[in-house]
């Protein structure tokens, strides 16, 4: 017997999937990698389910009577409020990253090298 378990994932040819996929070089390697990814994030948890409760609590995605009925009441649940808040903290912390990034771009492009003594007595253009 081998220690390893076998899943086949469907997807419909040409979708944003396929695409995906067929831009990785091992697409096992990327599909284990984004499970481990949302393991640290998210723990063992309904990944479809909990998306979809973040982004209809954030008015991201307006599902219909019938889908929204399937879904657990967001506030209820205080282990999916939970989550639904590390998904927004998440993003707040990615946001100010991002910015603070930028921040840094705009500083060091305004700071320009100033030249050293030597550069300033040794310029050409000075007169001897």
């Amino acid at each position: 017997m081998t220690d390893v378990r076998t899943f086949t994932l469907k997807v419909k040819r040409d979708s944003v999937e396929d695409k995906w996929l067929r831009q990785q070089a091992n697409g096992t390697a990327s599909l284990t990698s984004l499970i481990q990814m949302a393991i640290e994030q998210f723990g063992y948890e309904d990944i479809d389910k909990l998306l979809k409760t973040a982004s209809i609590k954030n008015g991201l995605v307006k599902l219909s009577n019938a889908e929204a009925e399937n879904i657990t009441d967001k506030n209820s649940d205080d282990k999916e409020n939970e989550i639904v808040n590390k998904i927004e903290k998440h993003k707040t912390v990615e946001d100010s990253k991002l910015k603070e990034e930028k921040k840094k771009d705009k500083n060091s492009a305004k700071v320009e090298k100033s030249p050293s003594s030597d550069e300033i007595l040794n310029d050409p253009g000075l007169s001897q």
